[in-house]
């Protein structure tokens, strides 16, 4: 707490001298409500309410103005909040935390949306949190096979940094979820594309270009997945 409650008074002095910087107001909140709990809802709302009239295209005062709204229940002005963000004002790290935001206040699927926080924690490397997620997911939703896919995802970035008999296990473990996913829903490309990546991995490139030449002889396949398989070739060079 020590360390919140210097950060603070940090933003204090800040606020002293520049009483309109809006990343103080922005942090001061924040820091204030969920980590130093120093100050309560209403307080913090009102900060935020500040910055956001100062510069209406901070996105961290609408960001954390959305999840303190939602956390109250108030999910229409949690919408309200994040339709001032446009996409072009979200910095890269917030982006798929703002994503699970606008389908939650939105009355999404609650397994869509954790999926998103998922991709939300993967990306900032918080690799246990979204298996975490992706695994509730799964035991909810058995036969969701985006959420497998995810899950393959995290597994084959978390592979890529380990060696021995951890690569093996996680990579062993990626492709029995592939195979899942392949037995649940045949005409997903999505599961196909990840066999050869897994296949790949494993040093398997003879495989891993049967597999793609499998998939590229369906009809009708979407742009994307042609550019994906041709990206993935054109790197085991067939």
């Amino acid at each position: 707490v020590g360390d919140f409650d210097e950060a603070l008074a940090t933003y204090d002095e800040v606020l002293a001298i520049a009483p309109a910087n809006v990343e103080a107001l922005t942090y001061s909140a924040w820091v204030g409500r969920t980590m130093a709990r120093s100050i309560d809802d209403d307080t913090a709302l009102a900060l935020l309410d500040d910055a956001v009239a100062i510069d209406p295209q901070y996105p961290d005062a609408r960001v954390f103005q959305a999840i303190i709204l939602r956390d109250l229940g108030r999910f229409s002005e949690a919408q309200v909040a994040l339709d001032g963000l446009g996409d072009d004002d979200i910095p890269d790290f917030l982006v798929m935390q703002v994503e699970a935001l606008r389908l939650e206040v939105s009355g999404a699927d609650p397994d869509r949306i954790d999926i998103v926080r998922a991709e939300a924690a993967a990306r900032t490397g918080d690799f246990a949190q979204a298996l975490r997620l992706l695994d509730a997911v799964i035991e909810r939703s058995p036969d969701n096979v985006e959420a497998i896919i995810a899950k393959v995802d995290v597994l084959l970035v978390v592979s890529s940094a380990a060696s021995g008999d951890d690569r093996v296990l996680l990579l062993t473990n990626a492709g029995q979820l592939v195979d899942r996913a392949q037995a649940i829903d045949p005409d997903d490309p999505a599961p196909v594309l990840y066999e050869a990546l897994v296949l790949e991995l494993q040093g398997q490139t003879a495989e891993a270009l049967a597999v793609l030449d499998s998939l590229e002889a369906r009809d009708g396949l979407d742009p994307a997945v042609v550019a994906e398989i041709g990206a993935l070739r054109s790197r085991l060079g067939g």
